[in-house]
């Protein structure tokens, strides 16, 4: 059911992204993997350090970084968080009774979001425990939103006019939430005639996983 949700969600967003004047902007489909990182109740910080994405986004010389820490709790003593980057998505876990940060960083040459309404982040939040996820581009907070616990959907996150932007980063705040399985599908900008047209079919927030562009 999810899937098929996220289909016929995803062919509605196509649809007016495609008919919009401006294109909507890939920042991460996360088509280009990245290994594990993992990080043990109480241990230092941990970062992968940045890659080179060759493919699925719309950003020239773009790298991507993905960093936790806040790693406390467990159980019963210890547990761990993890990230990693395969088959399309960015999978994060904690253990139960674990909470911590999750971080992921964007760098890219100078990209002109004119005329971008704002960013779409497509998330799938597995069991019962949410999280909170913030976004900002070149320093500038577009916001917090709460994460729903077992549900896949679109979080929007409005740009506010912003023009030439180079870096971006997402944060997601598992410190509430002891245990935690979230997928991120992609992060996009959305067009702002697109957005208007989401609007009235009231997709924004619903179920919905981005079109892939994996090959069988």
């Amino acid at each position: 059911m999810k899937k098929l949700l996220g289909t016929i969600a995803g062919l509605a967003i196509s649809a007016f992204v495609a008919a919009a004047p401006a294109q909507a902007i890939v920042i991460d489909a996360f088509d280009e993997d990245q290994a594990e990182l993992s990080v043990l109740t109480g241990g230092a910080d941990a970062s992968s350090g940045p890659i080179a994405l060759t493919m699925g986004t719309d950003l020239t010389n773009a790298t991507r970084t993905i960093s936790i820490g806040s790693v406390t709790g467990g159980n019963p003593v210890t547990g761990t968080a993890a990230a990693q980057v395969g088959g399309g998505e960015l999978s994060f876990e904690q253990a139960v009774g674990v909470t911590s940060i999750l971080t992921v960083d964007w760098a890219f040459d100078l990209e002109d979001f004119t005329g971008q309404a704002g960013i779409i982040v497509t998330l799938f939040a597995d069991g019962n425990n949410g999280g909170v996820i913030d976004l900002s581009m070149n320093g500038n907070d577009l916001g917090s939103l709460a994460v729903a616990a077992g549900t896949t959907q679109n979080y929007f996150f409005a740009l506010g006019g912003l023009g030439n932007l180079s870096s971006a980063q997402l944060i997601l705040d598992a410190t509430g939430a002891a245990g935690l399985d979230v997928s991120i599908d992609i992060v996009e900008s959305v067009p702002e005639p697109a957005v208007l047209g989401l609007m009235g079919l009231g997709l924004l927030g619903m179920g919905a996983v981005a079109r892939r562009r994996k090959a069988a």
